[in-house]
């Protein structure tokens, strides 16, 4: 009896441990175009913008035939400024049915990595943004995680999922920001009796 109880318990725990494992997920990126713009002459040589739009697809494959297909996947990709600072490029979530034994996949909006290329003088060359990392994960209709995938591993704890449910910025907000900053009418004093 208890042979059977322990033999229940670790079907149950191997079935648990692999219900995070029955979602495999493939990114690819994707250079969607490229433009440099004039050049112009500095003292010491040439220098112009470059501009390179990039996407990625995210392509998920069922490998298990339990459970409902419908899961909400939420990506986030990651880029570091030439400066040096870490900010999201794209975020998004969407409904996706996974089928046992086929693939379905997305592809996020096109991102900007901006840079200035330097030709000539003491210091050629090109500084530019780059892509620092990218967070993708797969959820049930629960909520719960069945599969998730960070490249670089240390991702996953610059990544904040939360922005994912922060309202969207209204159109005009920032209008109405500056708005606020008009400067103030002038006031005036009561007239003070000269001495």
């Amino acid at each position: 009896m208890k042979q059977h109880i322990l033999t229940l318990l670790i079907a149950a725990g191997c079935a648990c441990a692999h219900a995070a494992e029955n979602i495999t997920i493939k990114a690819t990126q994707k250079k969607v175009d490229q433009t440099k713009g004039a050049e112009q002459d500095l003292p010491r040589g040439k220098s112009r913008s470059v501009e390179k739009r990039v996407m990625y697809k995210f392509e998920f494959q069922r490998l298990s035939t339990q459970g409902p297909g419908e899961f909400s996947v939420e990506w986030m990709v990651l880029i570091e400024k030439a400066e040096g600072r870490t900010q999201p490029a794209t975020m998004g979530q969407k409904a996706v049915e996974i089928s046992f034994g086929q693939s379905a996949s997305i592809e996020t909006e096109p991102f900007l990595l901006l840079g200035r290329e330097w030709r000539g003088g003491p210091n050629p060359g090109t500084v530019e943004d780059t892509i620092a990392g990218y967070g993708v994960r797969v959820l049930a209709q629960d909520g719960e995680i069945v599969a998730e995938k960070y490249d670089p591993a240390s991702a996953k704890s610059r990544i904040d999922w939360k922005l994912l449910q922060a309202p969207a910025p209204r159109p005009g907000q920032l209008m109405r920001q500056k708005d606020r900053m008009r400067p103030m009418a002038p006031v005036q004093l009561p007239d003070s009796p000269e001495q």
